[in-house]
């Protein structure tokens, strides 16, 4: 299985591994194609939430998400999933970062998929998250795309 399992100091290196693995294993959601987005949404939401181990960021390629789903991910695994999702479905794609601290500290990342001239949210790392509705983020970057 390959992960990058490496002290990433900045959002932007996340968003590289990110794009990196998405285009590096697309073919690991390629059997998925065949969901819709809104039902990709609820297939990669139902995997559990967990955090990293504390003093490392672990971007695991969609693969080993798809393989230890029972183990849990965080919001950068499931960006990656998304992302390889949308190249095997042949949509485009774009990673986002994201924050609502007051510091504007970039904290979360997530996918966003154009359909037609729409690009839409599709962050299914909290229980609460709902397709494809948009947030009021204080903060906002572009780390990956395609």
């Amino acid at each position: 299985m390959k992960s990058t399992r490496e002290k990433l100091f900045k959002v932007e290196q996340t968003g590289e591994q990110i794009g990196r693995l998405a285009r590096q294993y697309w073919q690991d959601m390629a059997d998925l194609v065949s969901l819709t987005p809104p039902e990709l949404f609820s297939y990669v939401q139902a995997i559990p939430y967990r955090r990293d181990p504390p003093g490392v960021e672990l971007v695991q390629r969609p693969l080993y998400l798809r393989l230890e789903a029972a183990r849990g991910a965080d919001c950068d695994d499931r960006a990656t999933a998304v992302a390889a999702w949308a190249i095997a479905s042949g949509y485009p794609w774009r990673v986002v970062a994201v924050s609502r601290r007051p510091d504007l500290r970039l904290h979360h990342v997530f996918t966003e998929v154009r359909l037609g001239a729409t690009w839409v949210p599709i962050d299914p790392t909290y229980p609460t998250s709902s397709y494809g509705r948009p947030e009021n983020w204080s903060a906002r970057k572009t780390l990956a795309e395609g």
